[in-house]
């Protein structure tokens, strides 16, 4: 873990990872963290998703020593809790709603409660998507996605209103969630008979896309 190189580090890991071992799994990360060597995110993340041991302990160990680490590494954790079978759920809608913490940490728990639904989140993930310009658009388009977890009549209209923002990856992702729900195509004839050119084209292109992977599946068959 003190070499200089990325390989010979990457293995190490890949050995204390396979050990199922957490404490040796804690002391490496922090020996990473502390080394200040550049070493991949998404790399952290499967090798520990690669776990071979209990991965709740691990994840709750991990958790203890949350604010330990560095933000680059708080991420990783994170994206680990979000990918493994981890209910953290509580910890991390108080750690979503402190304003104080970084944007890169909220946005992690957004998509975490975008995989793991959990009613007491619903309203906040409204709020970031209803007052997008309060704050980084990342808010917004992040949590349009979540939404997908959180089936209803209100969120299609949430969903439904963020087509037409002027930002483009929101409306892409609202309308990538709205296509998730497999609503009939009368629920959205008020949007592609409708004026409002962002919401009409985003929708349509989405439409687009899915018609065209039937037919490569088709075609495949």
């Amino acid at each position: 873990m003190e070499e200089p190189g990325l390989y010979c580090r990457e293995n190490a890991l890949q050995v204390i990872y396979s050990s199922g071992d957490c404490d040796w799994v804690l002391r490496a990360l922090h020996e990473a963290d502390q080394s200040g060597r550049f070493h991949h995110s998404k790399l952290l993340t499967d090798g520990l998703l690669a776990f071979p041991g209990d991965q709740r302990q691990l994840a709750a160990e991990l958790w203890k020593d949350f604010e330990k680490f560095s933000t680059s590494m708080k991420v990783v954790v994170l994206d680990y809790i979000r990918f493994s079978d981890s209910d953290l759920r509580q910890e991390l809608l108080r750690l979503l709603t402190d304003v104080h913490q970084d944007d890169e940490l909220r946005f992690s728990c957004i998509r975490y409660f975008g995989r793991n639904h959990y009613e007491p989140a619903y309203p906040l993930l409204l709020d970031f998507v209803g007052h997008p310009r309060k704050r980084r658009w990342e808010y917004a388009a992040i949590a349009v996605l979540a939404l997908a977890a959180y089936p209803g009549e209100h969120t299609v209209e949430v969903l439904k209103q963020a087509l037409s923002d002027s930002n483009w990856y929101i409306r892409f992702n609202a309308s990538k969630s709205l296509e998730s729900f497999h609503l009939p195509y009368l629920e959205f004839s008020d949007i592609v008979e409708g004026g409002d050119r962002y919401a009409r084209e985003i929708l349509q292109y989405r439409l687009d896309m899915k018609n065209a992977q039937n037919a490569r599946k088709e075609a495949a068959i």
